[in-house]
């Protein structure tokens, strides 16, 4: 899902990229989400200190999905990396 949230917000559609977000928080409270899948949601819509919680607690927590997120490869996970704050919590955290 937070693919899709970044992708409505290349394509301007901010409002689509939000109603999802808001999904995605709600269904937090419900089951299990994991922090890594909430970093390049919150990163495309600009909220950059969730972003870096969300990074640190996907650390914390050794969140299995947190390779491939975090990735400079993956192309969310490049964006991050291009981010000054977000590459160097990343770098610092083994995902350089």
């Amino acid at each position: 899902m937070s693919s899709f949230i970044a992708m409505y917000c290349d394509r301007g559609k901010r409002s689509e990229a939000e109603a999802l977000y808001a999904e995605l928080n709600a269904r937090m409270r419900r089951e299990y989400v994991p922090p890594s899948t909430l970093v390049a949601a919150s990163h495309a819509l600009g909220l950059q200190e969730e972003a870096l919680a969300q990074i640190r607690q996907a650390i914390q927590i050794r969140d299995p999905f947190r390779h491939l997120t975090f990735s400079k490869y993956f192309p969310y996970g490049a964006r991050l990396h291009q981010d000054a704050r977000c590459g160097e919590l990343l770098r610092a955290s083994g995902f350089g």
